[in-house]
């Protein structure tokens, strides 16, 4: 009831998610239970009053034995015999509640890694080629910052060196001919117009029927490596 605030119905899903029994229920309040805190009543009530129901709101609820229940309600006001009542529907979300906290924090774990990086880590949709993310580090190693290519997505096929501008079109067509290359070599032509070498590593991810809808990619500057193999090259044929 409105007035009183007390119990007088529950069904067996409510006592089997809360530990309580029916007649520990049955002529309780929420606050007499620990089910919520005054807050927490306080705040139903409030939307209740401001919208003339509940709908979709996610509030914990303590149990029996202490430990939190994630609960959505839906609650509206009835009037039976002539005095109003609150009707609730209350859904279990505890599971789906924590599966978005570690998805939450393993992204943060994986922005956390990839903002650290030497390496340029970057996500982009297939087949339109738009980046859905690129790491702070594409400022240190190509001079292009994440804005620059999240507004300009041709503009690395573009700093592709002359040379090897053939061997990039062909890469980024057999990806979308669905050969997924997993590691390819070219020269790229930083901002400052320095030719750099690089070392493109992908993995693809796909949609439920199978269907390729983005590439994850890491890009590692290979220049210095590349460098030292050519000097050990020309050292070997001098000697």
């Amino acid at each position: 009831t409105i007035n009183e605030g007390k119990f007088v119905d529950v069904n067996q899903a409510l006592l089997r998610l809360s530990g309580f029994k029916r007649d520990e229920v049955i002529g309780s309040t929420s606050i007499e239970l620990g089910l919520f805190t005054e807050e927490q009543r306080a705040l139903l009530f409030k939307v209740l009053n401001e919208r003339g129901r509940v709908e979709n709101l996610e509030l914990p609820i303590r149990k029996k034995t202490g430990e939190l229940l994630h609960g959505m309600f839906n609650s509206v006001m009835v009037d039976i015999e002539g005095e109003k009542h609150l009707l609730t529907v209350m859904i279990d979300i505890t599971d789906r509640k924590r599966a978005l906290e570690a998805l939450q924090e393993s992204e943060a774990r994986y922005r956390m890694l990839a903002e650290a990086a030497n390496d340029v880590i970057f996500l982009m949709r297939i087949p339109d080629g738009t980046y859905e993310y690129v790491s702070p580090s594409a400022a240190r190693l190509l001079g292009y910052t994440p804005d620059d290519l999240y507004s300009n997505p041709l503009l690395i096929r573009r700093a592709v060196h002359p040379d090897w501008r053939e061997y990039f079109e062909k890469q980024w067509q057999a990806i979308l001919d669905g050969q997924e290359p997993h590691r390819f070599v070219f020269q790229l032509i930083d901002k400052q117009g320095i030719v750099r070498w690089h070392a493109q590593h992908n993995s693809y991810i796909k949609d439920s029927d199978g269907r390729l809808i983005a590439l994850q990619g890491i890009v590692r500057d290979i220049t210095e490596q590349k460098q030292l193999q050519e000097a050990l090259a020309a050292s070997e044929k001098k000697y």
